[in-house]
Parts: C-alpha cells; structure tokens; sequence
C-alpha cells in the first residue's frame, strides 16, 4: 500500500456520503467520508483498524467512489522528526498540569511551536461551556480569531480525533464537519462533536477533543 497516494471522491462517491445507501460497510464508508482530494493514504490509517486500510481502498475504487489523484512527496527525515517533536510538545504544553510529562523541545521544535502559539489560543472546554452569547459568537466567527491554518487542514484534525473517540458513532458528525465550506460553520459544528463526544464519552474525553482541535479556535 502507497502512504503517498492521494484519492478523491468521485461523483458516485460525493452521492453515497450524501444519501447513504448502505451498500458498503461503515469503516468503508468512513474512509470514503475522510478522502477529500488533499488527504494521503498515511493520514487514513487512523480511520479503521490496523491492517484493514489496504481493502477497503481497494472495495471503494472497485465501486467507483473514489480514485486516485496525485500523491504527495515524503518530507525530508531531519524536518519530519522536529515537526514530530514540536507537535508532541505543543500537546503537552496546552494539557492540564497532571498530564504534561514531555521534555523540553528541541530548539528546531521550539520555533515551530511559538510560531503556532502566537496564532492559535486554547480553545473553550466543555466544563464551564461559553455562554449562549459566546457560543454565538464562536458561530458567527464575530469574535473569534482567524486561524492561519486552511479550512481542509483544520477538518482534517477534527475528523481524525472525531473517529479516534466515537468511531462509527461518530459518523453521522463527520458528515457534517466534512462537509462545513467556512470556519465559522466548521466551529459550530466541532462545538456539536465536542458536545457528542460528552455524551458517549464523558467530559474529559470532550475536553481532551477540544484541545486536540484548538486550531479551529
């Protein structure tokens, strides 16, 4: 299996998100929701156990609802390894005390991190919700800093930590974040996960989703 390969949907995919017919099983169907054109194979591992991606990329291209179109360049071994570290530490550094037990970041990963840190402040929690003006505000995007990061790279973590807690019962919710066209939608709709998160999951597991999507914040 090619990590590099980049698939997207095609107009028989695009259709099945949109109507499900449930002609394929839900750990297809949930790659087939996270294949967006810009994502790589290695970004889809997460998304069904170990070992299963390989098939079910291989079921969705024999149905026609993807297909492959491009592939992206591995990165450079030194630069990989202190993006690795930076986001390790950039974790760490927003987690409540008990949690942080990384080691300082090396000086490479530390200028990652203060770059990302001036732009991104950490995002509400569902213990001591926003107030309803807030959360209308977070909605409107009225108050809410813009994000450097693209649309696609913030509904890439979102979706990733979505499955990551919920799996298949958090379909229904990346539907809904896959297909958010602005932040201020996309905000709104990670707020509802995060909501959801709680519910089948508990509050810390909500929480701990919040943070790892800060980014749209």
């Amino acid at each position: 299996m090619n990590l590099t390969l980049i698939y997207s949907k095609t107009a028989k995919g695009v259709a099945e998100v949109a109507q499900r017919s449930g002609t394929i099983p839900l750990p297809a169907r949930r790659v087939l929701i996270m294949i967006d054109g810009n994502r790589s194979v290695a970004e889809l591992v997460p998304v069904v156990r170990e070992g299963e991606l390989g098939a079910w990329l291989q079921l969705l291209e024999a149905e026609r609802l993807i297909e492959r179109t491009g592939h992206v360049e591995a990165q450079p071994p030194e630069e990989d390894k202190a993006i690795a570290l930076a986001e390790e530490a950039l974790a760490a550094a927003t987690m409540p005390a008990p949690w942080f037990s990384s080691p300082p970041p090396t000086p490479a990963a530390a200028a990652i991190i203060e770059r990302r840190a001036e732009s991104n402040p950490r995002p509400p929690t569902l213990t001591g919700m926003p107030s309803p003006g807030q959360r209308s505000a977070l909605a409107s995007g009225g108050s809410a800093p813009q994000s450097p990061q693209s649309l696609d790279e913030i509904k890439r973590v979102a979706l990733r930590e979505l499955f990551a807690r919920l799996g298949p019962y958090g379909e229904t919710t990346a539907a809904g974040i896959e297909g958010c066209t602005t932040l201020a939608t996309l905000r709104h709709q990670i707020l509802e996960a995060g909501r959801r998160i709680e519910k089948f999951r508990g509050d810390k597991a909500a929480q701990e989703y919040l943070l790892a999507t800060g980014s749209a914040y």
